[in-house]
């Protein structure tokens, strides 16, 4: 998520082109973040420093890390924290930005910095960076800590999991109902009354059923509907399930879908949120009162 939203925001803030984001997208799938890069992003060492490291490194057949111990710039416990970090969303995005020219470490952080600024995000700007879905779900709601939250970042998160990880959320708003055809969506009763749901406006909501199932369908039909509505159904299951640990109990009606039009409100407004999964989008809504 993190390379789809950034990567966007550098785009309408003209820091990169279309063409940069295809080359940046094909780098950072591939990349393994270099040891010295991630050093210098989390000062550890100067950019002096990792070019002496990469300097030696050209004419001894030594590690980055071993390098930087000997010449005393880093200890054992330094090193072993930068491997772990070489996973690292972000340093993947650092990295793969330094190496086609458009920005360095320190240009990047900036630019993440004003990134996390607009989102209004400072405070969790350690779990952005992380790449955590539950953070970015948070911040593009209508409100923080809303009663619907929880419910949302389970369906994201879910997506995520099991459809595919390449996916990025947009804002959010708060709608009295949605109307729309081919609509596949649970309701929940008992302490709390819920509603969740997801359509979408062409075939994308296939990504859903074809991920959920594992299964190819040729169309929006009432099978790929009924694997949408299971695949609602664990969503729901898990969110019951963390009500359970609150002492709230809820109980899961039967999955409703049908190919024509329909109207689906509930008792206050619906949080609709689009999630783009694979350059497809798809709304999810949600109620809880």
């Amino acid at each position: 998520m993190l390379f789809e939203l950034f990567g966007k925001y550098l785009i309408d803030n003209k820091k990169i082109d279309e063409d940069q984001y295809n080359k940046l997208e094909e780098l950072y799938l591939s990349s393994r973040v270099k040891l010295g890069l991630i050093a210098v992003a989390e000062r550890m060492l100067t950019q002096e420093q990792a070019d002496e490291i990469n300097a030696k490194q050209a004419i001894i057949d030594k590690k980055f890390g071993d390098i930087a111990i000997e010449l005393g710039y880093l200890t054992a416990y330094h090193v072993s924290e930068l491997l772990a970090k070489q996973g690292s969303s972000y340093m993947k995005m650092c990295q793969a930005l330094s190496d086609l020219g458009i920005m360095n470490p320190q240009e990047t952080e900036r630019e993440f910095n004003a990134f996390v600024f607009e989102l209004d995000g400072i405070e969790v700007i350690n779990e952005l960076k992380a790449d955590d879905v539950d953070a970015y779900t948070s911040l593009y709601l209508p409100e923080k800590y809303s009663n619907y939250e929880v419910l949302m970042q389970i369906a994201v998160r879910t997506i995520s999991r099991i459809v595919s990880n390449r996916i990025y959320v947009e804002k959010a708003e708060k709608v009295p109902a949605v109307s729309h055809k081919a609509i596949s969506f649970q309701t929940m009763h008992g302490d709390k009354k819920v509603i969740f749901g997801m359509y979408s406006d062409d075939d994308a909501i296939l990504k859903i059923a074809e991920g959920y199932a594992k299964f190819e369908f040729d169309q929006v039909d009432e099978d790929a509907l009924d694997a949408v509505g299971e695949f609602i159904n664990v969503i729901n299951g898990l969110y019951a399930t963390a009500l359970s640990y609150n002492d709230s109990k809820v109980e899961l009606d039967v999955p409703d879908y049908r190919l024509e039009e329909r109207t689906v409100s509930a008792q206050s407004d619906l949080c609709l949120m689009p999630v783009v999964i694979e350059d497809k989008k798809v709304y999810l809504f949600a109620s809880v009162n």
